[in-house]
């Protein structure tokens, strides 16, 4: 068998005994926080579901049909995904149900992954419930969605949930430096990665995306060590409207360092062990915030998150924010 994407992980532990026994799900929701490497996920499992290779070698990655999973040209594949900017719709739904109803060209099997299902209008959502109900013998739905709350209780009760796990800093290091990147590129990219391979390998390959997470960062640095007055500077300012579309990223970034800050309090050595850059300041709350506290302001960035999403106002959000969160002295201030 190939190498995993994900090495040991207990998720593709879990999918690969069920296909080895023949009772894969037939409908399966991989979900986890942006670039975690649920699209990774989900093809690795069309891929073994279509693999030509012996069952156990499954998914080989050398055979034809393990290639053109790859490249999203396996003729019994469909992968479907929302439009930049814009809501899963009904039709992209039907479309599915057209492919589903034809037999598969090459194989026993049919696949569709639909990639980002929490985008998906309520439409969308009801009329995928006929599919997931009495899918064809040879199909295979693969859904994958940021929050599994975010969908409707009808598809949760007919999905196989695989939730992802986030990764430690340094098991995400270890597979970047597997991929020849560099040992203090490797490290600076897993302290900010908040444990998403999936985000991480593409920061490797992107220096935007890199530069991006720099700065989301900074920002959340900057706004734990202002004052009153300058987090509601801050909060003017990010919610203007030339800032206003990077806001949702924004608040997702902080929210994944708050829940690595609880993973740091969780095991104290990696702090020390696993911080570098930035992520250095992150690491001197451990000591500061009750755990309890610490997942209360992270449920609280989720909140704040799903409001947003809903239309609240944002500078409002903020300045809620700027009430809550701690404060983080500069050094200069604390020495």
């Amino acid at each position: 068998m190939r190498d995993e994407p994900f090495g040991g992980l207990w998720l593709l532990q879990q999918m690969r005994a069920l296909w080895r026994r023949g009772r894969f799900p037939q409908s399966v929701l991989v979900s986890g926080p942006p670039g975690a490497g649920k699209g990774m996920i989900a093809r690795y499992i069309a891929q073994a579901l279509l693999c030509t290779a012996a069952v156990d070698e499954r998914p080989c990655g050398r055979c034809a049909a393990c290639r053109r999973v790859e490249g999203e040209r396996h003729l019994d594949l469909l992968v479907l995904r929302p439009e930049p900017g814009r809501p899963f719709r009904i039709d992209q739904i039907r479309e599915a149900e057209r492919f589903l109803r034809l037999t598969p060209r090459e194989g026993a099997k049919k696949v569709v992954i639909i990639e980002d299902f929490h985008l998906a209008t309520v439409a969308a959502e009801n009329a995928l419930l006929k599919t997931l109900e009495e899918p064809p013998p040879y199909a295979h739905l693969l859904l994958t969605a940021d929050e599994a709350a975010h969908l409707l209780p009808t598809i949760l009760s007919r999905v196989r949930l695989f939730p992802m796990r986030l990764l430690p800093p340094r098991q995400v290091a270890d597979a970047l430096k597997a991929k020849g990147v560099g040992d203090a590129l490797a490290a600076e990219i897993a302290a900010l990665s908040a444990g998403r391979l999936g985000w991480a390998m593409q920061a490797a390959e992107e220096p935007a995306v890199l530069d991006e997470a720099r700065q989301l960062a900074d920002s959340l640095f900057r706004f734990l060590e202002a004052t009153l007055p300058e987090r509601f500077a801050l909060a003017q300012s990010w919610s203007q409207r030339e800032q206003l579309p990077l806001l949702p990223t924004r608040l997702e970034y902080w929210r994944l360092l708050w829940r690595d800050l609880l993973a740091m309090q969780a095991s104290p050595q990696r702090s020390e062990a696993d911080a570098c850059g930035p992520c250095k300041k992150l690491a001197a709350l451990v000591p500061r915030l009750p755990p309890r506290k610490t997942l209360q302001l992270a449920r609280l960035l989720g909140d704040a998150l799903d409001a947003l999403r809903q239309n609240v106002n944002p500078r409002l959000l903020l300045e809620v924010l700027a009430l809550e969160l701690p404060t983080l002295l500069p050094p200069s201030a604390s020495q």
